[in-house]
């Protein structure tokens, strides 16, 4: 039985559109010098582009899966000390942000055509893409009131329970004279004094009988 050999169809990905090294390839694949009639010529140059492209991508994007796995780790490790590497980690999350980017598009874009012969692989994907944006926006580590860093889940989350309930437990406040002393009045002390009074019972009764039904 004779089978024959089909060329995987080319494909300009969308993501390629935000690098500005695919649009230098193919000022360059365009300008290349061809000789014969504008068809030959049209079809030369764009399978010279298709080929520069290809080439590109695969040394620039292969294996994107790993790339990020990679750069998880060495988020980890930076966090660790991150008055030392904050800049480090500013550059690994936007790295990790346009590659988890990319691969989106990349699904995206098959999805049109695929989504109902591949439908759970790329239910699966995307489950996998949002578990990955929950972990980039973890904190591994926080610096509590006390002034000392707690580092892992549960010690960070210390610290912020114990924070919110020290923000919310009622406790009396004070506050110095002197800012008060730069504060306006807007009431006058007899109106204040009437604020202070105690609720009395017909003051109770009148408002309740306002209400009307």
């Amino acid at each position: 039985m004779y089978h024959k050999n089909h060329r995987r169809q080319f494909k300009f990905e969308a993501y390629w559109a935000d690098e500005v090294e695919a649009k230098q390839i193919i000022e360059k694949g365009w300008e290349k010098q061809v000789h014969g009639s504008w068809i030959h010529k049209w079809k030369a140059k764009l399978q010279l582009c298709t080929t520069l492209l290809k080439k590109w991508s695969r040394e620039k994007f292969s294996n994107n899966k790993k790339r990020m796995e990679a750069l998880h780790v060495e988020l980890n490790e930076k966090q660790l000390r991150w008055d030392e590497n904050h800049v480090e980690i500013r550059r690994i999350t936007q790295k990790i942000t346009e590659t988890g980017a990319r691969e989106e598009q990349y699904w995206h874009q098959r999805s049109r055509i695929k989504w109902l012969s591949k439908g759970d692989a790329n239910t699966a994907f995307f489950h996998q893409s949002t578990l990955a944006r929950r972990r980039q926006n973890c904190i591994l580590r926080i610096k509590g009131d006390d002034g000392r860093w707690h580092v892992g889940e549960l010690a960070v989350r210390r610290v912020f329970e114990e924070h919110f309930k020290n923000l919310f437990t009622s406790k009396a406040q004070s506050i110095n004279g002197d800012i008060l002393d730069c504060v306006d009045s807007v009431i006058s002390q007899t109106t204040n004094d009437n604020l202070l009074q105690a609720i009395t019972m017909e003051e109770i009764k009148e408002a309740a009988m306002q209400m009307g039904d």
